[in-house]
């Protein structure tokens, strides 16, 4: 980060990019004009601004083959977006469960899909989540203050972009550097230890080149939760599996949840042709999130670090009036950093650390012809090469990025250092290629059809088709029949994770005996999402517009981890009691329906008021054939309501009120021979509470409320006492930004 802050610094203070006061102070004058001017457009005129999500190509929203939302820029500043969290939580169809998984952090679900590693995560069309498919922790490590707007399709896109578009795809597009025009910095403080601060600046140096480039860095620590619900926070003796007595009650270190964030942003425009690009984004959260006292102790040290990194360069070419193309070229990695560890009951409250790295290089060209007025073809091609060194088992002490995985001497606990621990590595390549047919047949129709082929050295072909069909009987009406197919693939983490340790004690043939460790799993198969949607489109006025989205989706292959049959003696020298393993054994059937209502009224010339609403319904089981199991799906509420409203005056003032309501929350069963005995997590209704400012010049202020009635609820966990995790209550932060 000093490194970021000199940068910065220095950019900031280059001569070459000084202007006359006067003349920046009207430019930006200017700047705000043009976004208020917009902020003021009817509804059918903000439906004309392009989007790129859907197809990879510019297009209006009402032409998508797919159901697409977009968030502006104006609703991220005034909704008080300061990360993609913020912004995820108000989707519809998207359930968030803060603070609730020690190793994703918060638990996601994008219309009853678990885990973030169901949709595709995007920054200007470019993958910035973990290229070997691992879920990673959405939370505050990835800010919001570069976005121009959020793109999020939902529904199955791998037919576009391959595996992991399961669910849907959010993309983050970043504004121009030569749009910011100068920059700005803010600075945000709260109570539980909240603390947040970012720089951002874009210009354009010369005629031919601009930059934009940032970076921010956030801390969090809610102790107070503890005190605020001590009936789930009460210290009890920790003891390990033979009963003794590890640390006592009074002894303990008392509750602490300490979070940091930081992330550096960069693209770098050469000429209107090549865009270079670099992201790194960082999460430390509690390896103990979502573990109740009574299973693992306190402390600053346990921590779960992720880490990823993106850099990419971009060539956009015409060929002539028909043909152009983009080539990309790109690397990115993925991380958990080597002093990630745990020390809870499962590793006999031993220090156990965690490693885990990815990387990806990878070629595509993009290519796209306009046969005639009618019909549109995009299409290309791409190579990738992957590395891993999956999440390995319960390490002894930190691995050594410095040494290759052979020269570091690891040996597995309870073994006295006689059993070593094998460190995998998996090399696997990709090829895809894809073709889509756009067709405007008539002012009033017009239909998409698609088709990718995807081979994986691991496990193979496969094959995802697209269809869509929309018809605009009236220039306020849009109706849209949508089918797609998707996958994802298993991850290395899916196929190599093991963890568990050895109790010191050996058998009559002297191996080291464990009670349970999980397994590999090395011959997964990717899972698979068959997905029919209609979507309709009205416009009631210039101010007030209305969407309804259904859905069936049928997911099978679905990854499931359960207990073996025969426990696998994957451990040379070691006599394992029980394993447990990850099978292609689940099935799903889900139908969904998702009502939004979006309105922009003009007052006066002075004040607005802005609102929109959603609704959101999902049913649906999965059921895992060789267990004879069916279930509601986890982590999902049948119903979601969340609604919000901005009034404003001018440019220079506005209160934002929002809320999320919930029903219970279905939770998987402790037992998979009692999948009855469990409890829902109960609904909720919270709401929240947003104030901007101007002060002086380009000075402004903004006051947040979440959780405004201070309202005691829970977030799904499933180790947590009747599957409930508190939730902070009311909090408070106050914001200052400057821009330049």
């Amino acid at each position: 980060m000093k490194l970021i802050s000199f940068l910065m610094i220095a950019l900031i203070n280059t001569p070459s990019l000084a202007n006359d006061n006067s003349s920046k102070n009207s430019d930006k004058d200017d700047a705000k004009k043009r976004i208020f001017e917009l902020s003021k457009l009817s509804l059918d005129e903000l439906m004309e601004v392009p989007i790129t999500s859907a197809s990879r190509i510019k297009e209006k929203i009402s032409d998508t083959p797919a159901n697409i939302l977009v968030i502006t820029k104006e609703q991220i500043e005034t909704r008080r977006y300061t990360s993609l969290i913020d912004l995820m939580r108000d989707l519809p169809g998207v359930q968030v469960q803060e603070r609730s998984n020690q190793i994703f952090y918060n638990t996601i679900t994008f219309r009853g899909h678990l885990f973030t590693n169901k949709f595709l995560l995007l920054q200007d069309g470019v993958r910035i989540d973990s290229p070997t498919g691992e879920a990673l922790p959405i939370a505050e490590n990835f800010p919001l203050y570069h976005a121009k707007q959020v793109e999020i399709v939902y529904g199955p896109a791998s037919a576009v972009y391959g595996t992991d578009a399961f669910g849907g795809v959010i993309n983050i597009i970043t504004e121009k550097p030569e749009d910011v025009d100068g920059g700005k910095i803010g600075i945000t403080t709260g109570n539980h230890d909240y603390r947040y601060s970012y720089a951002y600046m874009g210009k354009k140096l010369n005629e031919n080149v601009s930059l934009s480039v940032g970076a921010h860095k956030h801390n969090f620590n809610d102790e107070e939760i503890a005190k605020d619900y001590p009936n789930s926070f009460q210290m009890v003796n920790l003891t390990n599996s033979t009963g003794q007595v590890v640390e006592k009650a009074n002894e303990r270190h008392p509750f602490t949840a300490p979070a940091q964030s930081q992330s550096f942003y960069s693209k770098l425009n050469l000429s209107d042709h090549l865009t270079i690009g670099y992201q790194r984004n960082i999460l430390r959260n509690p390896s103990t999130t979502g573990e109740p006292p009574k299973i693992t102790p306190y402390g600053e040290d346990l921590i779960w670090e992720t880490i990823t990194d993106n850099f990419y360069a971009k060539y956009n070419h015409r060929f002539n009036d028909k043909l152009s193309g983009t080539t990309q070229f790109e690397y990115s990695g993925y991380e958990i950093g080597n002093m990630s560890k745990f020390r809870n009951r499962y590793c006999e409250y031993i220090s156990c650390y965690i490693y885990a790295k990815g990387t990806k290089e990878s070629v595509e060209q993009q290519l796209s012809f306009q046969i005639n007025d009618i019909h549109q073809l995009t299409g290309g091609f791409s190579y990738a090469h992957y590395y891993s060194l999956p999440k390995t088992t319960d390490l002894p002490m930190p691995y050594n990025t410095s040494l290759s995985p052979s020269e570091q001497n690891l040996h597995h606990l309870g073994t006295n250092n006689s059993l070593p621990i094998d460190i995998i590595e998996l090399r696997y390549q990709t090829r895809s290629m894809y073709l889509q047919l756009q067709s405007a047949w008539h002012e009033q129709w017009s239909s998409t059809m698609g088709v990718r082929y995807d081979y994986n050295s691991r496990y193979g072909e496969t094959i995802n088709p697209r269809l869509g069909l929309v018809y605009r009987p009236t220039n306020k009406t849009v109706f849209k029949l949508l089918y797609g197919e998707a996958f994802r693939a298993p991850s290395a983490m899916d196929l190599f994770e093991t963890y568990g340790i050895f109790t010191g004690k050996q058998n009559a043939a002297g191996q080291y005996i464990s009670s349970l460790f999980k397994a590999p799993s090395p011959n997964l198969q990717p899972e698979k999402a068959k997905n029919l949607e209609f979507n309709i489109l009205h416009r009631i006025d210039d101010h007030l517009n209305i969407a309804l989205s259904t859905y069936y989706t049928k997911a099978n292959n679905l990854i499931l981890q359960a207990n073996d049959s025969i426990a696998n003696q994957f451990i040379t020298g070691g006599q394992i009691l029980n394993t447990k393993s990850n099978y292609n054994s689940g099935q799903s059937n889900r139908y969904g329906l998702e009502l939004s209502l979006n309105g922009s009224y003009p007052l006066t010339n002075s004040w607005k008021i802005d609102f929109w609403a959603n609704y959101s319904y999902l049913k649906g089981k999965n059921t895992y054939p060789g267990f004879s199991i069916e279930l509601n799906l986890p982590y999902v509420s049948q119903n979601l309501f969340k609604f919000g409203t901005t009034l404003k005056y001018n440019k220079d003032y506005f209160a934002t009120l929002q809320m999320r309501s919930n029903s219970p929350v279905n939770m998987i069963p402790s037992s998979t021979k009692t999948p009855t005995l469990h409890i829902d997590t109960a609904g909720s209704a919270i709401f929240d509470l947003h104030l901007g400012t101007a002060i002086y010049k380009n000075l402004s202020a903004n006051i947040d409320i979440y959780n405004l009635f201070d309202t005691h609820y829970y977030a799904a966990a499933s180790n947590y006492p009747n599957n409930a995790i508190p939730q902070t209550l009311r909090s408070w932060m106050f914001s200052l930004n400057y821009r330049f």
